[in-house]
């Protein structure tokens, strides 16, 4: 099976910036606060954003070229077989263009994607299995989605970000797929979303739990494809979008 290779590389640095000034005119107000909590000085109005990281990366960039190689060597270690579960996982084939997916080290504290261009962000200082757990995640996103393009080719791709029920609910889902059985020895588990998909319920069960069951019922109980499972998932989203919309 053909796939894509995940290279990991240090963010440029007008991407650095882009992804910091995002974050930080977020509509979330989650999202700023891990930016403002971690670096202070971004409090400052003043504050000549592109110099300040320049400065940032100068420091840490000599220790961080070490980091890229010891990601890249261990990822490579369990890439076919993380890749070949994923796309059995989610029933479909790898996009054959572009050849590779870029992972972004970065001094982000909320780790965003790029559908259309193939790249995603992770921490550029963590243990390696949780960098490896949020490179899963957002890897995994851009599979998805492409299997979601294929069910429903009439959903317009700008639904696929926030805050449209479709990107909540892939963020539900990222997990409950990284959670299966096939990948236990690949990335053990558990692999988690949004903490308030754990806390708030659709009647007794939390949002996450509800969606965990119904998928061990439908690919485990029942025997069905992860495009039953995805068809009704979709379905039942769009129902209680109210219920689904805690992310704040």
């Amino acid at each position: 099976m053909s796939y894509p290779k995940v290279e990991f590389k240090i963010v440029p640095l007008e991407k650095e910036i882009w992804a910091f000034n995002n974050f930080l005119n977020h509509r979330l107000d989650s999202f700023k606060f891990r930016f403002l909590e971690s670096y202070p000085i971004l409090h400052n109005k003043k504050l000549n954003l592109g110099a300040w990281l320049k400065e940032e990366w100068r420091k840490k960039r000599r220790k961080t070229k070490f980091t890229v190689t010891h990601y890249q060597k261990e990822w490579n270690k369990i890439q076919q077989k993380f890749m070949t579960n994923l796309s059995l996982a989610i029933n479909t084939t790898w996009f054959k263009k572009p050849e590779k997916i870029e992972a972004y080290l970065s001094l982000c504290k909320v780790f965003p994607r790029n559908i259309e261009k193939m790249n995603f962000y992770v921490p550029y200082d963590w243990p390696t299995k949780k960098v490896f757990g949020i490179a899963a995640h957002e890897i995994t996103h851009l599979l998805y989605f492409k299997k979601f393009g294929e069910l429903f080719p009439n959903v317009p791709k700008e639904k696929y970000g926030g805050p449209h029920i479709e990107w909540i609910l892939s963020e539900i889902l990222a997990p409950v797929i990284l959670n299966d059985k096939r990948f236990s020895k690949i990335l053990p588990g558990p692999h988690y979303s949004y903490d308030c998909f754990y806390k708030n319920r659709i009647g007794k069960r939390t949002i996450q739990h509800y969606f965990e069951d119904k998928y061990n019922e439908y690919i485990y109980k029942k025997g069905k494809t992860f495009d039953d499972y995805l068809k009704w998932a979709y379905s039942f989203a769009k129902k209680h979008k109210k219920e689904l919309d805690v992310v704040k």
